[in-house]
């Protein structure tokens, strides 16, 4: 059982990201183009050129990022581990760990990410939690319930569309619940 992000997933996960950044090069584009014209009204600096310059190092940087984020998420693996990729990778014994089904809108959901990578519907890496804790967290869209695992003293928080399950699983597994 896993869930894990493909290309595709994280492309449209930054979808909003590559249409802002190229609304913003278009209209630098236009402005820096309009302001290189001399007294011939003809271009200095050719607006295609300008376009591709500012391109380029951006479709480069999105493609890092995308790369980095491809096969984030968890497993759950034959041997009774738990796997977490989110910025880290962190490999923990299920039978050690406490695990709670959470509210997103309660104390352990996280809102202030200290190293990762994040968008509206990706963030991965360390955040401090609304209860000001410290975790490793996956957010994959958006999801009503969030699974909080404590292991070894370290927090870990993982969201998204039917995180229900692995909440079950981990139970089913020789996971203990967290006590209130």
């Amino acid at each position: 059982m896993s869930y894990q992000l493909g290309y595709l997933d994280i492309f449209k996960a930054q979808l909003p990201v590559l249409l802002i950044t190229f609304l913003i090069i278009g209209l630098l584009t236009a402005i820096v183009g309009t302001a290189t014209k001399n007294e011939d009204h003809k271009y200095l600096l050719k607006p295609k050129w300008i376009f591709a310059g500012l391109s380029l190092p951006s479709i480069l940087l999105l493609s890092v990022l995308v790369l980095t984020q491809v096969n984030s998420g968890w497993t759950l693996e034959s041997n009774g581990q738990l796997q977490i990729k989110a910025y880290a990778t962190r490999t923990i014994k299920i039978d050690n760990i406490k695990v709670e089904l959470s509210d997103s809108r309660g104390q352990w959901y996280p809102v202030h990410r200290k190293h990762g990578y994040g968008t509206n519907d990706l963030a991965t890496g360390w955040f401090t939690l609304r209860n000001g804790i410290e975790a490793l967290a996956f957010l994959h869209l958006a999801s009503p319930q969030i699974v909080h695992i404590i292991a070894d003293g370290q927090h870990y928080i993982l969201a998204h569309p039917g995180v229900e399950c692995l909440y079950s699983e981990l139970l089913n597994r020789g996971a203990s619940v967290m006590p209130r």
